[in-house]
C-alpha cells in the first residue's frame, strides 16, 4: 500500500464509494496509487479524470506513444511502481523487448523511428531540466512531423506521469505482480 492511512472500507464515505467505483469501471480495479489518495476523494477523482483523458479518451497520438511517454517519464524519474505499470501495459502495444528496454534504460532510442525518439527526448527533457526546454525543442517535434495539438498531448503526458511519480514515489506506494496486472486497457 503506501506510508499514509487509506480507507479501506469504500463503503463508508458516499463520496469515495462513487469515484472508487467509477475507477472500478474504467480500469477493472484500484490501483495502489489510487488507494493512496482515498484520504481525498475529490482529489482523486480529478486525478483519474486527467489520467483518463490524458490516457485513453480521443487524442491524436496512438496509444502505443503514449506509452511509450508514459514509460520514459517513470523511468527518468526511477519510479518503479510507475515504471512496472507502464511496461505491463506497453507490451500490448509493443512487443519488442529490446525497445522496451531501450525506453527504460533512457538511451539514445536507437530502436525507435524517428519521430519516436524525438518525442521521447523531449519528454525526458522536460522531465530532468524543465528550465532547459526551448522553443527550438518545439521546433525539433514540428521537423519530424507532429502538429501542435500532438506536443501538447506529449507535453501533458510528460506532465501527468511526472505528477503521478511524485505521488507513488513520494507516499512510498508499493506493488507487486498482482497489482501491476489485470487492468482494463
Amino acid at each position: 500500500m503506501s506510508w499514509i492511512a487509506e480507507i479501506e472500507d469504500f463503503n463508508g464515505d458516499a463520496d469515495l464509494r462513487k469515484v472508487i467505483a467509477r475507477i472500478k469501471t474504467a480500469r477493472g480495479k484500484v490501483g495502489n496509487i489510487m488507494k493512496a489518495q482515498t484520504l481525498h476523494p475529490r482529489a482523486l477523482e480529478a486525478h483519474l479524470q486527467l489520467y483518463q483523458c490524458l490516457m485513453f479518451e480521443d487524442g491524436l497520438l496512438p496509444q502505443g506513444e503514449r506509452e511509450m511517454v508514459a514509460l520514459v517519464v517513470s523511468a527518468a524519474n526511477n519510479c518503479a511502481y510507475s515504471v512496472s505499470h507502464v511496461a505491463d501495459a506497453l507490451a500490448n502495444y509493443e512487443s519488442d523487448n529490446n525497445k522496451l528496454r531501450e525506453i527504460i534504460a533512457g538511451r539514445q532510442f536507437l530502436g525507435m523511428t524517428h519521430r519516436q525518439a524525438k518525442m521521447l527526448r523531449y519528454a525526458v527533457k522536460l522531465t530532468k531540466q524543465p528550465d532547459k526546454v526551448c522553443k527550438e525543442d518545439i521546433a525539433a517535434l514540428h521537423e519530424v512531423g507532429f502538429k501542435d495539438r500532438e506536443i501538447l498531448e506529449i507535453n501533458l503526458l510528460t506532465s501527468y506521469f511526472n505528477f503521478a511519480n511524485r505521488i507513488a514515489s513520494g507516499l512510498g506506494v508499493q506493488f507487486d505482480e498482482d497489482e501491476i496486472t489485470g487492468y482494463k486497457p
